[in-house]
């Protein structure tokens, strides 16, 4: 009788420990497309499911599932050899491309643009123009979306152009992204093109983590962005916004309302007294994106380097009165 409780509860143990696995393999898993959890959840998953993997623990389980000794209605990925091993050398992969740094790491300004394996094809070409436009030190972090779509937009909306529709996973997004603009002594700047310039602005309405915003040719005819916009007041100090000349002359009916569209939402931020610009490119919405881009962060950047100057006089000002005095 004591050996049957001792198995019983042995069996209990096992199988705690490999639901527990089980769910930390699919955690992973679904960050590897979404990156819908913090970062630092995903990396002590890895580091626990090493661990199970190459311990003798996982051998056991694995071999009591091969003899049948585990419940039928058992969740039992993580006792594939493959699929673990896959998704552990994955998350190495992803984990050291997906978010890239460039420029000045230490710098004060941190530059903050959310791209797809397009965008991130012209980050370098990126840097160069914001270097060249301010000469300023900066870093530009570049963080690589699993889904376009669904990852930057703020609510789900179905297909505007082709068959792919909207998840609405902007929310989990910026949940996932807040933790890399946590430093206190430096200035985070949020900004990107069409779709990520779009996010950028719904962003910095929900956090006031942002200094500024640069929404270059921003998906501005997102459905119900506008409505939405006309609610809220975004908790930043500048945005910059821009639109190519030719962008609201297409057949999409709902592209088309773009020009319309980000007029209005200048005219937003203006009623609230914000500084803000709006700059008319000349193109399509698909001409010069990186160079677009770099044109908004340098605006940002400009804007902060004179009211940065403005108050170093204005506190220069008020010693030497007080000197005076």
């Amino acid at each position: 009788m004591k050996e049957s409780l001792n198995l019983s509860s042995d069996l209990r143990e096992r199988i705690l420990r490999i639901n527990e696995m089980d769910m930390r393999l699919n955690r992973i898993s679904a960050w590897l497309t979404h990156f819908n959890t913090d970062e630092n959840v995903i990396r002590e998953d890895v580091r626990i499911l090493d661990e199970y993997y190459r311990s003798p623990l996982w051998r056991s389980d694995f071999e009591a599932d091969e003899a049948g000794k585990l419940p039928k209605e058992l969740s039992r990925g993580v006792l594939s050899e493959d699929g673990i091993f896959n998704v552990l050398e994955a998350y190495q992969e992803t984990g050291e491309s997906r978010i890239i740094r460039l420029g000045n790491q230490d710098a004060a300004t941190v530059l903050i643009q959310m791209v797809d394996d397009h965008g991130l094809e012209g980050i370098g070409y990126e840097l160069e123009e914001i270097t060249k436009l301010t000469g300023m030190d900066f870093c530009l972090t570049a963080i690589k979306v699993g889904c376009w779509n669904d990852d930057l937009s703020p609510w789900q909306a179905p297909a505007v152009f082709g068959t792919e529709g909207f998840g609405g996973g902007a929310r989990k997004t910026l949940e996932m992204l807040l933790p890399y603009c946590a430093e206190a002594d430096k200035n985070y700047y949020i900004g990107g093109y069409s779709l990520a310039g779009l996010f950028a602005l719904w962003a910095a309405c929900q956090t006031d983590r942002f200094k500024g915003v640069a929404a270059a040719s921003p998906s501005i005819w997102f459905p119900g962005f506008l409505d939405y916009f006309k609610t809220v007041t975004p908790h930043t100090g500048y945005v910059y916004l821009s639109l190519g000349d030719k962008e609201e002359k297409t057949r999409n009916s709902v592209m088309a309302q773009s020009g319309l569209r980000i007029r209005e939402a200048y005219g937003c931020l203006k009623e609230r007294g914000m500084e803000c610009t709006l700059e008319w490119n000349p193109g399509n919405h698909f001409q010069d994106a990186e160079k677009r881009t770099a044109r908004a962060f340098a605006w940002l950047m400009e804007k902060s380097k004179c009211t940065t100057k403005r108050a170093s006089y204005a506190m220069v000002g008020r010693t030497d009165a007080a000197e005076v005095r």
